[in-house]
């Protein structure tokens, strides 16, 4: 509810809650595909929610891909190439579909949405990617050593190893060629996934105690690995609560700060447009409230609404 956040993502009223719910069911029910042994038959039930996840996955956002890819991957190396494959075309259905219908009318294969943002993304740099990790800095990390000091028990096939192993690649993947940020809003089916494979790694352990047996097996032989051992898992658990609490609170005050400058930036400009130059040609950068309250001709300098500009952004 909170560190997502979800309360601010449902206000925006957008794909996301549907994106991080989709991916979710994609990595539950094809954790438990792939941890299944090769000669076993697959349980129906799960291979239907598996493929109508993946279909969903791939029509409410493109960065579903950055989840395909893995999950197809690791089907194969379990010799399930016809899963895979099935996975895969359910994913493609709608982007294909939709790139179709979009080529025929305007001889593009993306969204103008897609085209123009990624001409105007800021280069990913080392610090670009800090800044912009509010909530993922220790997330991630805590993902990967969980995943360290179950390994040893679980190994790598295990349902709740292959659910950290998901969100650690698809985390690091967006990360490092997608976007983040914008009112938390990109990145939240990251944090969503993450907080969920730890929950249910943490839960396998059943108690503290048991956490820092796993822990000290990974530390140097010495007559004090335990508390080596729960100096790190404390670090850890700080920096993580630190971040993620950062994360919760902004996730209550940046809708209240993002609602009023909505007011001032856009809504006031379209009634002033509305009243002064409603059914006239205008030049704009931000067409939603535009559009919505008048009726004038825009032409829409970002390119999502006007296709001469996203043309030129393409080309």
């Amino acid at each position: 509810m909170f560190f997502t956040p979800l309360a601010s993502l449902t206000m925006m009223g957008m794909e996301h809650v549907a994106q991080a719910l989709s991916i979710l069911l994609l990595f539950t029910f094809g954790a438990q595909i792939i941890a299944l042994e090769p000669e076993l038959p697959l349980p129906r039930r799960t291979v239907v929610f598996l493929l109508l996840s993946a279909f969903f996955a791939g029509a409410i956002r493109y960065e579903a891909v950055l989840a395909i890819v893995p999950i197809c991957f690791l089907l194969c190396l379990r010799r399930r190439l016809g899963m895979a494959l099935l996975v895969g075309l359910c994913s493609a259905i709608a982007p294909i579909a939709f790139g179709s219908y979009f080529h025929h009318e305007s001889g593009l294969w993306l969204p103008f949405s897609v085209i123009a943002k990624a001409g105007i993304q800021p280069a990913h740099t080392i610090r670009y990617f800090i800044d912009k990790t509010i909530g993922l800095r220790t997330l991630v990390p805590a993902v990967a050593l969980v995943w360290l000091l179950r390994f040893h028990t679980y190994r790598f096939w295990h349902a709740s190893q292959l659910l950290l192993s998901l969100s650690f690649c698809i985390a690091v993947a967006h990360l490092a060629i997608a976007p983040v940020g914008w009112i938390m809003r990109y990145e939240s089916y990251l944090v969503t996934v993450c907080l969920f494979s730890l929950c249910v790694a943490v839960a396998g352990f059943r108690s503290p105690r048991a956490i820092m047996e796993y822990a000290g097996r990974y530390m140097a032989q010495s007559s004090r690995p335990r508390r080596y051992a729960t100096a790190l898992l404390a670090l850890v658990g700080l920096g993580l609560a630190y971040n993620m609490g950062r994360r919760a609170i902004r996730g209550i005050v940046e809708p209240i700060r993002a609602s009023h400058d909505r007011f001032l930036e856009h809504v006031q400009m379209a009634r002033f447009l509305s009243g002064a130059y409603d059914g006239d040609t205008v030049i704009v950068n931000d067409i939603g409230a535009i559009a919505f309250y008048s009726h004038a001709h825009l032409l829409d300098l970002i390119g999502l609404g006007s296709m001469e500009q996203t043309r030129a952004i393409h080309d």
